[in-house]
């Protein structure tokens, strides 16, 4: 959003806090708002057009559990969605289009996604830091995140400190 930035945290009791910041830098005279969705971590939002944000998270206080967002439109909170997946360290990213994309990694240790008409395990490589999601100037996506091991052409696993990426065409 061209005008505002959006800062959301969690409280100490769980509860996910949000306000929005003018772009300007002036002082803010909102109030400090709770995001109606219960107890959540690891939060990640990221803004759209026309005021838009969107919001993933982990639902419930454990360092996985169910994927969900919930997005910020015409000044307030929607619904949440349905459980998107299981796992941790969510990642959310709105298009030109505002559509949501969606990394996280899995229960599995793999790297999941979940974008306009798809849902799909993008590797079975370790996911090792959260999945970072960008556009390029030709409109394609990346996934990009750290792995510790790689499988060799034998089939084992060997550790090995590697950043990967993958293209969403």
């Amino acid at each position: 959003d061209a005008d505002n930035l959006m800062a959301v945290w969690q409280a100490g009791d769980g509860r996910l806090l949000y306000r929005l910041l003018p772009a300007t830098g002036e002082v803010p005279n909102n109030p400090v708002d709770c995001v109606p969705i219960g107890k959540a971590g690891q939060v990640q939002v990221h803004g759209g057009s026309d005021g838009r944000f969107a919001l993933a998270y982990v639902a419930g206080e454990k360092p996985t559990g169910a994927i969900h967002t919930t997005s910020f439109v015409d000044g307030q909170w929607q619904s949440s969605s349905a459980a998107m997946g299981h796992g941790k360290r969510p990642n959310i990213f709105l298009d030109e289009e505002d559509v949501i994309h969606l990394a996280w990694c899995s229960e599995e240790d793999e790297v999941s996604y979940v974008g306009s008409e798809e849902s799909q395990i993008i590797s079975s490589f370790s996911c090792g830091s959260r999945p970072e999601i960008a556009q390029d100037s030709q409109g394609i996506l990346h996934i990009i995140w750290f792995g510790d091991s790689v499988v060799d052409v034998n089939g084992r696993a060997q550790p090995q400190t590697l950043v990967y990426e993958s293209a969403r065409v």
